[in-house]
């Protein structure tokens, strides 16, 4: 069992010694979030816990979650999981491209639409808070950026214990000690280790900006419970996990009930099964690259696939690429040393002696590379 999963246990003491609790996961409707609740599954049934996961019907299967034989309780969705419309990932592209105040607003504008609709697909739908009351579960893991902090609603809702599980601290910064979050450096200001005059003022206008325009009132949705807003309700979690490791973090301090879990999804790797991947790697013999931005990534501009492309047939070594086929311009030929594909076995090609750089988006802290 991995060890840094059993430091997530400490909520165990919420149910005593004696038996196990009900324990629902509560992630956002994105796969990277509903693997890390699955890693959550097997330690907490060994320890005797009856465990549950939430998710959207309309989202593809998980080979995790299957293997994992949670139980599990569906809601249908009548949105695109946040981060999937080709609108957002344009803004969030533009944005990365190039930070700006026009740029951020309409990041925020995409952003908050995209916030409204799923915050209604799971608040207002009436079977799934009803099958979730009936269960009367003893604890809620919730998952999410802020974005989908209306999850948290729903234990406010139900009155039942929670706890937060997320890859950053960006939101919770109040609630975990930090009195003047602007203050402290993060990777939304992009600045890790020191902050500038100019630094502060610009995370100062992203914190308030973001407390603002997808700040949500608990009434709304749980009209027979005391009034608070959506980060009073979240502030409230006894438990704040962070699915990152404090060596990788700006340091700052930090409040008693954080903890740091990262490495969740580690596992030991296997070797890669027979087929292209394998094939393309076995005649790496100046080395490969890896280029993948994870899952939530599946709209790339068009000039910025040729600048990519471009610039991987200038090197010596072949390049493994993550990236749908559908987004790469007709016109564009992919060359020799470069194999794109919709999905790579990552852990599986790191192990690989010809490996010699991983480009990935922040998250790439998660993986236990060689």
């Amino acid at each position: 069992m991995h060890l840094i999963t059993l430091s997530f246990l400490g909520l165990s003491s919420f149910f005593g010694q004696a038996s196990g609790g009900k324990i629902l996961l509560l992630p956002s409707m994105i796969n990277s979030h509903i693997l890390m609740m699955t890693s959550l599954v097997e330690p907490l049934k060994a320890r005797g816990h009856v465990v549950y996961l939430a998710m959207d019907a309309n989202m593809k299967p998980l080979s995790d979650v299957e293997k994992s034989h949670v139980r599990i309780i569906k809601y249908k969705s009548e949105h695109p999981p946040l981060f999937e419309t080709e609108a957002y990932q344009r803004t969030l592209f533009a944005l990365a491209l190039e930070w700006t105040v026009g740029n951020w607003i309409e990041a925020a504008k995409s952003g908050l639409n995209a916030f409204t609709d799923n915050c209604e697909t799971v608040l207002q739908n009436k079977k799934f808070f009803t099958d979730v009351k009936k269960e009367n579960f003893d604890f809620i893991v919730v998952g999410g950026p802020g974005p989908l902090r209306c999850l948290f609603i729903i234990p406010h809702r139900l009155g039942v214990p929670f706890a937060s599980l997320s890859s950053a601290h960006l939101f919770d910064l109040r609630a975990i000690g930090i009195q003047a979050p602007f203050l402290v450096p993060g990777f939304e200001a992009h600045d890790q280790t020191t902050l500038t005059m100019a630094g502060k003022l610009k995370k100062l206008a992203v914190y308030v900006a973001s407390h603002t325009l997808l700040e949500l009132s608990s009434q709304t949705y749980s009209p027979d419970r005391p009034f608070s807003s959506l980060h009073e309700v979240a502030n409230r979690a006894s438990l704040f996990l962070y699915d990152t490791a404090r060596v990788f973090d700006t340091p700052i301090p930090l409040s008693p009930n954080v903890i740091h879990v990262g490495g969740l999804t580690t596992r030991k790797p296997e070797p890669l099964a027979p087929g292209t991947v394998r094939t393309f790697l076995d005649g790496a013999d100046d080395g490969f690259i890896l280029v993948s931005f994870g899952g939530v990534v599946k709209f790339f501009p068009e000039h910025v696939v040729r600048i990519l492309i471009d610039a991987f047939a200038t090197i010596k070594f072949r390049v493994l690429f993550k990236i749908s086929k559908s987004v790469i311009p007709d016109d564009v030929t992919v060359p020799g040393n470069v194999l794109t594909q919709n999905w790579i076995p990552q852990k599986g090609c790191a192990i690989r002696c010809s490996y010699r750089l991983l480009c990935r988006n922040r998250q790439e802290r998660k993986l236990k590379m060689k």
